[in-house]
């Protein structure tokens, strides 16, 4: 695992939805990480979306390098500001990416970081017994109620 997670709003808000950052806190609490563009999209969903309002509170926010803040302005002009400052820092400090914009994603396998989301996230905490499958696939299907649009529908077979 990386020194330094960096969580962009799709996996936030999938885990805000279902109000259940204990799920991320408990597998990557001390890694993990975001920005203040990221917390600026979340706080917009809160209103919009009905998101958790205190969920992230706890998450530490990093604040990008100059360098970083220049090589995110590099990055292409279709991602968020949330997912090129996390794309940048990761970047620039051989972290990894928790997302499910495919489009950072590919940012991301272009750079060779490491990335991981909503999925991966759920496979990573049935791994370690912090969820049962019936609860993964409960939280699941609310996302998915909710509007992600999920690659799988059950997490028993994957």
């Amino acid at each position: 695992m990386p020194v330094v997670l960096l969580l962009d709003n799709t996996i936030l808000s999938n885990f805000g939805q279902v109000n259940r950052p204990d799920v991320l806190f408990d597998l990557w609490g001390a890694i993990m990480v975001t920005t203040n563009p990221v917390m600026d999209e979340y706080h917009n969903g809160i209103i919009s979306r009905a998101l958790a309002p205190h969920a992230w509170e706890k998450v530490p926010i990093l604040e990008p390098a100059p360098a970083e803040i220049a090589f995110a302005g590099q990055l292409p002009g279709d991602l968020g500001d949330g997912e090129r400052s996390c794309l940048a820092i990761a970047i620039s400090r051989q972290g990894w990416i928790a997302t499910d914009d495919m489009k950072a994603r590919l940012v991301a396998k272009k750079y060779g970081i490491g990335v991981t989301g909503t999925i991966g996230a759920f496979q990573e905490a049935l791994k370690h017994q912090i969820l049962d499958v019936r609860t993964a696939n409960r939280l699941l299907k609310k996302m998915m109620a909710a509007g992600y649009r999920s690659p799988v529908d059950d997490l028993g077979k994957i």
